[in-house]
């Protein structure tokens, strides 16, 4: 599957222009400081806007985005299908995607037109567990493309984390940026002659959080069968790897590590994006996404590139991706 991007329209806590947020790597942005209700200070990115709830707060993030769009007249959602990319809203039960979903229809309703919208509560792995079911849309021709939505905010948690050590404050240099972020892009199919983003390989798995190694071992497992079989003959270039400056966020990958060999070397190197942009939950994915695609099309990135996303508590997933141009 070749994919092309197009209609993309994004806010992150850490920077609001997409142009910069799309060369952090490149061009970091200072972080700024929230103050938390004691008076500490701790590195943090978020907007400006009031919320009382986090369903309210993401909805406020999307909405200039949204409005954009509608205003633009780019995407047709009667032949459109959204996918939103959300977090772990099902791990009980399904009562919280139940209420997001009648929510976000009641103040967004024509992002819920076409019949093969749908919700992918997987936190940070959605976006890569969405592209089997995107895959099978435009197999079938049921879609010339997809709209992808992701939305996610650590501000109603703030408080929280600061008070289970996972933050970094004026006492530890060891923690996460808690951050926000809303991204909406269209993803459509392209021949194989054309300019595009190729998925070699995608799959995921389903573990608990103390079984995730085993989880990854999997992935890589199959990420390196794949590259054996694959005509290219080429290592990982980059690999795209969780890392967000807590301990058990890389921890599950760096054991597993060693089963991506012979296809990784010395000269693959590394990208965790967290460390720059802050954490941003669900909309981890498809930021990963869009940077690989921006960093291959402006040259930046050659060669084989690997993402792993790894959500808090269940789902992990790869994506294995290559970029060719047009014949």
């Amino acid at each position: 599957m070749k994919l092309h991007l197009s209609a993309t329209n994004m806010w992150l806590g850490m920077t609001p222009d997409i142009d910069s947020a799309l060369v952090i790597d490149l061009i970091p942005v200072d972080c700024p400081l929230v103050s938390l209700n004691g008076g500490e200070q701790i590195p943090a990115a978020f907007s400006d806007i009031k919320s009382n709830t986090k369903l309210e707060r993401l909805m406020a993030l999307l909405e200039p985005l949204v409005e954009q769009q509608l205003a633009e007249k780019k995407i047709d959602f009667a032949t459109t299908p959204v996918f939103w990319l959300l977090p772990e809203l099902t791990i009980q039960d399904n009562t919280p995607l139940l209420e997001w979903g009648a929510a976000l229809k009641k103040r967004f309703p024509s992002l819920f037109t076409h019949p093969k919208s749908q919700f992918f509560p997987f936190g940070r792995s959605a976006f890569a567990m969405s592209l089997s079911a995107m895959s099978v849309l435009f197999e079938q021709q049921m879609t010339k493309q997809v709209c992808v939505i992701a939305l996610d905010s650590l501000y109603h948690e703030l408080e929280n984390l600061v008070a289970t050590s996972a933050c970094i404050t004026a006492k530890s240099a060891a923690g996460l940026i808690p951050s926000e972020g809303a991204i909406m892009t269209c993803i459509s199919a392209v021949a194989e002659s054309e300019e595009g983003m190729r998925v070699l390989f995608n799959a995921s798995e389903r573990a608990t959080q103390e079984q995730s190694t085993h989880a990854i071992d999997s992935l890589f497992y199959q990420v390196a069968n794949t590259l054996n079989n694959n005509t290219l003959h080429a290592p990982i270039s980059t690999f795209y790897a969780p890392g967000n400056g807590q301990t058990e966020n890389v921890a599950p990958w760096l054991n597993a590590y060693v089963h991506l060999h012979p296809h990784i070397d010395k000269n693959t190197q590394l990208k965790q994006m967290a460390m720059l942009t802050g954490e941003l939950g669900c909309v981890t994915g498809l930021f990963n996404f869009l940077h690989v695609y921006h960093a291959y099309q402006n040259q930046s990135l050659t060669g084989i590139t690997l993402q792993l996303d790894v959500s808090e508590r269940l789902y992990q997933a790869v994506n294995l991706y290559s970029w060719t141009g047009k014949d």
